[in-house]
């Protein structure tokens, strides 16, 4: 699988192209990055190591492998609209992430975020595949973990694979 790797570190902001398929995607370096109104298909990978502001306000990144993929690096990505549509390796999250449009699972994706990762914003998870509460930091239970605003958990599969009871927040719709 390729990688393609936006590491722009000048005051220009980079523009991460719409429309294609990436294998990898690889995001660093110090300057703006932006992907701005359009969808990207990720096939592999999303890593985002930047020190710079991304933003993809108004878009969608979907994840659609055929293998494992994993969402990581060292800084926080905040997605407008994320679509899980691997088909069966599963989605690995790795580092913290925030979603302030729609967070769509879809099956037979099984999304399973590291024990100390949260999944937050101001979004919405929906979708009917699998997702996993993996929280064993700080309060163990699948609420503490998925942060995010909005949770439609009626067509999804939540599965609690950490040690400790489950807990949903009042909020959560089942």
């Amino acid at each position: 699988t390729s990688t393609v790797a936006y590491s722009n570190s000048s005051s220009a902001t980079q523009a991460i192209s719409a429309a294609p398929t990436y294998g990898n995607i690889l995001i660093s370096g110090t300057g703006a990055k932006t992907l701005g109104g359009g969808s990207i298909s990720v096939g592999g990978n999303w890593t985002n190591n930047s020190g710079g502001a991304i933003s993809i306000a108004g878009s969608t990144v979907t994840l659609n492998g055929s293998s494992a993929q994993t969402i990581n690096g060292s800084t926080t990505t905040t997605f407008n609209n994320l679509s899980v549509s691997n088909t069966s390796g599963g989605v690995a999250i790795a580092t913290n992430i925030n979603v302030d449009g729609n967070l769509t699972v879809n099956t037979p994706t099984v999304f399973t975020p590291a024990a100390g990762v949260i999944i937050g914003g101001t979004g919405t998870l929906s979708g009917n595949g699998t997702v996993q509460g993996t929280r064993t930091a700080a309060t163990a239970d699948f609420s503490s973990q998925y942060t995010i605003s909005n949770k439609t958990l009626t067509n999804l599969t939540v599965d609690y694979a950490a040690a400790g009871q489950v807990r949903f927040a009042a909020d959560a719709v089942c």
